[in-house]
């Protein structure tokens, strides 16, 4: 038996040229506008249509496609509608093959025997359930391929040549090799590692092994003139058959999968050597909300042939004609902790890493730090002093040379401490920085240099000091001499006191270990980050040592403030002219009064006397 897949693929083979697979949701935004797309898709370019189920609860599919589901979902797309659009798809279009793509539940929900009759009455070829594993065939691999529906596998950076057979087994179609593991969209793809993991999958679906029949020799790669012309001219982001075709923009972090066909009984397969890269696109000068969740797919080629010509041709021409830059940072959407919400990486640096929707603080760098709280993100930095480096010739898995080194490579500073002096609100300060992302920002003798060297600049030019505390505690590489900073820096905070120079502790998440026992806890204000972890020992060490359960948010900043440890807790976003007040209260600074504004009084009204009447 043969699908439309089949059919397609043998055609494009003959042709000598790669397909275009377009994925859109269903029903999204509504389900007039997403059956018009549909239709739409062939006369612009398309050679297979992926329709995707819209399901509330999906897995890593990234924050455009699930939102494309949501909002399907809220226009009362269903999977009755979804196999509905196909057949109305089907009324005009009997040669394009349509390849479901979704979960298992509402499948499960529908009933697997009625759904494969609803399906194949509609003019489905093929299904893609990311949920169902190959444990699970009976579920509804099995049923679809006995109803001449294609199931197609999804194999993975993690999928081992132990696991791989059992993979294959009744996969038909082909393999749809996801190059990156997490989230659709957080990450490029790395095309050599893909290259490899495709010529290992090959090795399964083409052995030798099989009998000569079952063996067809591969199609030859399609040239780069061709491709290149099919990439820059059939675009599916077209929203009617004359429409014009825009060029082909790369999503900002693309997903890259290949498909491997698969030969089997049931239905008829593509060629076993056959190979299909394939990357999710938007058209150039569209917005997201303009065509959700519609994404293109490059087919090209067989093997590290097609690898070389997607890295050496296809990226470049893209780059080049969209001015693209290379620098472009790799993880461009970030995870909330807290709820698992997507937020776009432009959209939390605007925020200073404050998640808007749950308040979550993320880590900050030093240098960001210093940006967002000096005025106008103006301040110079102080030189820290230098000092001997590995004094104890330290190694544990590392040279702890080396490990500085690294440090120093990832954070461009020279230890975790970063001091500068600028003005919040006009008002001049000395700012220190612990960077958490420099060895857990620990103290050793260079941290702790830098510390003291702070307290000197704030002495010399009568300014007060700002701290801001990150750290998991001393430097297990120094030993003794980390231990030393402690006092060194406890003597620094009471000569700026002696001073009459007020100090205020900013505690971050996280601040522990002797930094809390020293400095930290020493200023004349004590302010924390919401949610930052403070404390000494670790919850879990101080369990296991008092053999009791800690009471829920234990030693996190609300707990503390509740506690008296800490006098406040202030969001990230309101943290300097919070502290600009607190100077000002400090140092006794005059407020400037407001000129008080003429209270326009209303106008009088008179009444009119009472006269007798006559």
């Amino acid at each position: 038996m043969t699908t439309r897949i089949d059919r397609r693929m043998a055609k494009l083979k003959s042709e000598g040229r790669p397909a275009l697979v377009t994925y859109f949701m269903g029903g999204d935004p509504d389900y007039e506008t997403s059956l018009a797309i549909m239709k739409a898709l062939p006369g612009a370019g398309s050679d297979v249509i992926e329709l995707g189920m819209p399901f509330s609860d999906p897995m890593a599919d990234g924050p455009a496609i699930q939102a494309a589901g949501l909002r399907a979902l809220k226009g009362g797309q269903t999977l009755v509608k979804t196999l509905k659009m196909a057949s109305e798809f089907r009324a005009g279009d009997d040669e394009t093959p349509i390849v479901l793509m979704g979960y298992y539940n509402p499948i499960y929900i529908y009933g697997v025997d009625r759904f494969l009759a609803d399906a194949k009455a509609s003019g489905i070829d093929g299904l893609i359930v990311v949920d169902l594993p190959p444990e699970m065939d009976e579920e509804l691999c099995v049923p679809a391929l006995k109803a001449g529906i294609n199931f197609i596998r999804l194999a993975t950076p993690t999928t081992d040549d132990k696991r791989l057979p059992k993979v294959l087994e009744n996969t038909s179609g082909f393999v749809y090799y996801v190059s990156m593991t997490g989230i659709t969209g957080s990450a490029l793809a790395d095309t050599a590692k893909v290259s490899a993991a495709v010529k290992r999958i090959k090795g399964h679906t083409a052995s030798a092994s099989r009998p000569p029949s079952r063996r067809v020799p591969s199609a030859p790669p399609p040239t780069a003139s061709s491709s290149a012309r099919r990439l820059s001219t059939r675009s599916p982001m077209c929203s009617g058959p004359r429409a014009r075709r825009p060029p082909i923009r790369p999503k900002r972090s693309p997903r890259w999968s290949a498909g491997l066909p698969r030969a089997s009984a049931r239905p008829a397969l593509l060629p076993p050597n056959s190979l299909t890269i394939c990357f999710y696109a938007i058209p150039d000068g569209k917005p997201p909300h303009t065509f959700p969740g519609i994404a293109g797919r490059l087919f090209v080629g067989t093997g590290a042939e097609a690898m070389n010509w997607i890295t050496n041709y296809v990226r470049p021409k893209i780059n080049s004609m969209l001015g693209r830059r290379t620098d472009m940072p790799e993880n461009l959407w970030i995870k909330d902790p807290e709820t698992g919400e997507m937020i776009f990486h432009k959209d939390l640096e605007s925020n200073q890493f404050v998640i808007p929707s749950s308040g979550h603080h993320m880590k900050i760098s030093a240098k960001e730090r210093l940006k967002y709280f000096f005025d106008d993100g103006r301040y110079e930095t102080l030189e820290n002093p230098k000092v001997v480096q590995d004094p104890l010739k330290f190694r544990d898995e590392k040279r702890y040379t080396d490990r500085l080194k690294e440090a120093k490579a990832k954070t461009s500073l020279e230890d975790a401490i970063l001091n500068a002096v600028g003005t919040i609100e006009g008002l001049p300060v000395v700012v220190t920085v612990q960077d958490f992302a420099f060895m857990g920002g620990s103290l050793g003798m260079a941290a702790g240099e830098a510390i003291v060297h702070a307290f000197e600049v704030a002495l010399q030019r009568r300014r007060p000091l700002i701290l801001f505390a990150a750290s998991g505690g001393a430097r297990m590489q120094e030993g003794i001499l980390s231990l030393m900073q402690l006092p060194r820096t406890t003597v620094g905070v009471d000569r700026l006191k002696e001073a009459g120079l007020p100090y205020i502790v900013v505690l971050t998440n996280p601040t522990t270990g002797g930094v809390t026992a020293s400095y930290a806890m020493l200023g004349d204000v004590h302010i924390a980050e919401p949610g930052a972890l403070i404390g000494f020992a670790g919850p879990r060490v101080i369990e296991q040592t008092i053999r009791e359960k800690l009471p829920d948010g234990f030693q996190r900043a609300e707990y503390l403030m509740e506690h008296g440890m800490v006098d406040m807790v202030v969001s990230r976003l309101e943290m300097r002219p919070t502290i600009a007040r607190l100077l000002k209260m400090l140092l006794k600074t005059p407020v400037a009064e407001k000129p008080l504004e003429p209270e326009i009084l209303p106008p009088a009204v008179v009444n009119a006397e009472a006269r007798p009447q006559a």
